[in-house]
């Protein structure tokens, strides 16, 4: 079983970058644990006691704006890792954890995890996935503030592709109208739009990007239509 988060742990960014015998000890101080379609992991406001690393299936993550709008900032794909803020400083989580697609997830406590901060490749790591997570964060701000929804679709589709010839994104038209802050209605139709001009293409729900110049030419324009 160690040998599995091993395996895991290597291929996720935050602990990407650690020596062998830190991946090791990280290993064999971790546990996966089966994830159910809507179990909720954890909610916005709740005491973080753990960290959480995507084995299989996906998750979405999401916040709750203070006039009750769900907005969905991040869709977890197998290999990522998460709840590591709140983890670090100890404070309630900043957004909600609901599983997507059943699988499994690799767990880590924070004692063991804080203890962990000791070997200097551990805390370099982190510090490098926590520089990552607020330029993300500054990007999706300015996303939010500037970009007509045209624009935010485009760049969602971008950042949620997963590897292939041609790139695929699996998230619903609902999820990616949270992820954007629009309507479903207008999401469907900015796609179909895309689909028109030869930026993307369809197998059954699946979005196909079959035009990635493009649709990065698409989110820097300020055209909505």
């Amino acid at each position: 079983m160690s040998a599995r988060a091993e395996a895991l742990l290597k291929e996720t960014p935050l602990f990407a970058n650690l020596s062998p015998e830190a991946l090791t000890r990280l290993a064999a101080l971790s546990h996966f644990r089966a994830t159910k379609r809507g179990e909720v992991l954890f909610q916005q406001g709740d005491a973080s006691d753990r960290l959480y690393v995507m084995a299989r299936g996906t998750a979405t993550l999401s916040i709750l704006s203070e006039d009750g709008h769900e907005l969905i900032v991040h869709i977890l794909q197998p290999g990522t890792g998460f709840g590591e803020v709140a983890l670090l400083d100890g404070r309630s989580r900043t957004a909600t954890c609901t599983i997507r697609d059943p699988g499994e997830v690799l767990t880590l406590n924070r004692s063991v995890f804080l203890d962990l901060l000791d070997d200097p490749s551990v805390a370099r790591a982190v510090i490098d996935r926590l520089c990552v997570m607020l330029r993300l964060a500054t990007d999706k701000v300015e996303l939010l503030a500037h970009k007509p929804l045209r624009a935010r679709l485009a760049h969602v589709l971008l950042s949620e592709a997963t590897p292939g010839t041609p790139p695929k994104v699996t998230n619903t038209q609902q999820e990616l109208a949270y992820m954007c802050s629009g309507a479903r209605p207008r999401i469907n139709q900015i796609l179909k739009a895309f689909e028109d001009e030869g930026l993307i293409g369809k197998d059954g729900r699946t979005i196909l990007l079959r035009d990635r110049a493009g649709l990065e030419d698409a989110a820097q324009s300020q055209a909505d239509d």
